[in-house]
C-alpha cells in the first residue's frame, strides 16, 4: 500500500473543485480550514470542507485497500481516478441529499405539482426545494423571498419587484398543495412529518444564517438585503454625525455586523465605496423627521 499522506494529496487536488463550490455558495461565512499535508496529516478548522475532505480520503483508502495489490500499477494513478469517476459525483450527491431533494426536475410532474393550478406555482415549488437544499448561508426571510422572486423573474422574465408579490401570494397555496399530496416521511426521531416539513422546512432551517453585512442596500432597509435593524440604527447614528463610510464599515466590523475582510475589500473598489456613501446619504434622507 502507498503512504497515506499520497493518497490524501491526490484526493485534495481531484477535490479543489467541490471544495471551490462550496466556499463559493458560504460566501461571507468563509472558510477556516487549515491543511496540512506537506510533511504529516493534520486538517484543523470548522468548515464543511473538512469533514468532506476527511470522509473522501477514507472512502478512497477504503477503495485501495480492496484491490488486489497484484492488479496495481500505481496507487496514486487508481487513487486519481476512483476520485475523478466516483468521489466527486458522491461528494455533490451527498452535499445535496443531506439538504433535500437530489432531484428536482420532476416535481413539476409530481403530484403535488399536478395539484397546482399555474406554472408559476410549480416552478415555485422547485426553487423551494432548491434552496431548502442549497448550502449557501441564508438570512432574512425577506432575503428567502427576493431570491424566489429573482429566481421567477430568470424563468418567466420580469424583474424580481414584479414577481415579490406573486411570490408572496403562491407560497401558501404551494405549502396546501404539499401538505395535502406531498408523501409523508419520518424525520430523524422516527417520526412521521409531512413532505413540506421534511424537505422544505428541514432543509431551509439547516442553512446556516448569515448576519454579515456588506454592500448591502442601506437605503432600503426593508429589503432582503438587511438582516437585522440593529445595523440601520449603527449605520443611522454614526451617518447623522457626518462619519464618513470608512469609519462607519469598521464601527460595522467591531460590532461584529462587517465580516473584516469583505469590508475592506468593499472599501478598497472605488465604485462600491461610491455606491454605499450614496446609499447611506440616501438612507439617512429618507428617514430625518421632517
Amino acid at each position: 500500500m502507498p503512504e497515506f499522506l499520497e493518497i490524501a494529496r491526490v484526493v485534495f487536488d481531484e477535490t479543489r473543485a467541490v471544495r471551490r463550490d462550496l466556499h463559493r455558495v458560504r460566501g461571507a461565512l468563509g472558510c477556516d480550514a487549515v491543511y496540512e499535508l506537506a510533511e504529516r496529516y493534520r486538517i484543523s478548522g470548522n468548515c464543511p470542507c473538512v469533514d468532506e475532505f476527511t470522509d473522501a480520503v477514507v472512502k478512497v483508502w477504503r477503495y485501495l485497500e480492496s484491490r488486489n495489490p497484484d492488479e496495481v500499477r500505481s496507487y496514486g494513478a487508481m487513487a486519481r481516478a476512483h476520485c475523478q469517476l466516483r468521489i466527486v459525483g458522491d461528494l455533490v450527491r451527498a452535499r445535496r441529499g443531506a439538504r433535500g431533494l437530489q432531484r428536482t426536475e420532476y416535481l413539476a410532474d409530481s403530484v403535488i405539482g399536478r395539484a397546482l393550478a399555474t406554472d408559476q406555482q410549480r416552478a415555485l415549488l422547485r426553487h423551494l426545494a432548491d434552496e431548502a437544499a442549497s448550502s449557501a448561508p441564508l438570512g432574512s426571510d425577506a432575503q428567502l423571498l427576493g431570491r424566489l422572486a429573482e429566481l421567477r423573474a430568470q424563468e418567466f422574465g420580469g424583474s424580481r419587484e414584479q414577481h415579490r408579490a406573486g411570490v408572496v401570494a403562491d407560497l401558501p397555496v404551494v405549502r396546501e398543495a404539499a401538505l395535502r399530496h406531498g408523501r409523508r416521511r419520518r424525520d430523524g426521531n422516527g417520526d412521521l412529518v409531512s413532505w413540506w416539513e421534511f424537505y422544505i422546512e428541514t432543509g431551509l432551517g439547516r442553512r446556516e444564517r448569515l448576519n454579515l453585512l456588506v454592500d448591502v442596500d442601506l437605503a432600503h432597509p426593508h429589503t432582503d438585503h438587511v438582516e437585522d435593524e440593529v445595523v440601520v440604527s449603527a449605520v443611522l447614528n454614526h451617518a447623522r454625525n457626518g462619519t464618513d463610510v470608512p469609519t462607519l464599515i469598521t464601527h460595522l466590523g467591531r460590532l461584529g455586523l462587517v465580516n473584516a475582510r469583505l469590508g475592506a475589500e468593499l472599501l478598497a473598489d472605488p465604485n462600491r465605496r461610491d455606491r454605499a456613501s450614496r446609499a447611506v446619504a440616501e438612507l439617512v434622507a429618507a428617514t430625518v423627521t421632517p
